[in-house]
């Protein structure tokens, strides 16, 4: 009655028949006791959580928490999240979540670039990432310890791709926790084998210019 009395809306069925309403209300709570907190909006736009349950004297007891504030930070912390998702899959950069060494989850470029789907990758090893174990072995060795100190690594290696291809990439690390190095590390992939390779004509080039100038010198 003091619901009523303030403001809450009776089903249509109801309408003008206070007392048949609370007597609906109570059958239902009646129905209710003892099974899981229900969730639900009323007017004005407010969440509640209403549980229920039976007293020794036969009794109904209806515990109803205004949950509004709440849903309203899940729902904030969804669109972030939501949000952050979205960010996630549409880099055109390579992320990895890695944890031991191992890959937990990946990014759609990601798998694109090593030429694989991406739940072939999770689990696996990082070392089928690079062309060699000697490869995978110095990126431990020289970037772990780095990144464990709260900084960031980064370097070009060579990596691999599922048909065996090799290609230069460019690698980026970081804990995802500074505090906490078991929570894994987060690494970004850039492609640039184009770049390596046409660096790696123009040295030849300019070495054989250099040659010629020598031998011509020398005549």
């Amino acid at each position: 009655r003091l619901s009523v009395a303030k403001g809450e809306a009776i089903e249509p069925e109801f309408a003008g028949d206070v007392e048949a309403w609370v007597a609906e209300r109570t059958r239902r709570r009646a129905q209710e006791a003892g099974e899981a907190p229900r969730v639900y909006r009323i007017g004005g736009g407010r969440w509640m959580l209403t549980a229920v349950s039976r007293t020794r004297a036969g009794g109904i007891v209806a515990v109803r928490t205004d949950i509004t504030r709440q849903r309203e930070i899940e729902n904030s912390l969804k669109a972030a999240l939501d949000e952050q998702e979205l960010i996630f899959e549409g880099a055109t950069t390579g992320i990895a979540f890695i944890r031991e060494r191992a890959i937990v989850r990946c990014n759609r470029r990601f798998a694109e670039m090593f030429g694989y789907a991406r739940e072939e990758l999770i689990g696996q090893s990082a070392q089928i990432l690079y062309s060699s174990g000697e490869d995978w072995e110095q990126v431990g060795r020289e970037g772990y310890p780095q990144i464990e100190r709260g900084e960031t690594y980064q370097d070009e290696i060579q990596g691999r791709k599922r048909n065996g291809q090799s290609f230069w990439m460019q690698v980026t690390g970081r804990l995802v926790e500074p505090a906490d190095a078991a929570k894994g590390s987060i690494w970004v992939i850039n492609d640039v084998d184009d770049r390596r390779r046409a660096e790696e004509k123009l040295k030849a080039a300019l070495i054989e210019e250099q040659r010629i100038m020598d031998t011509a010198t020398v005549g």
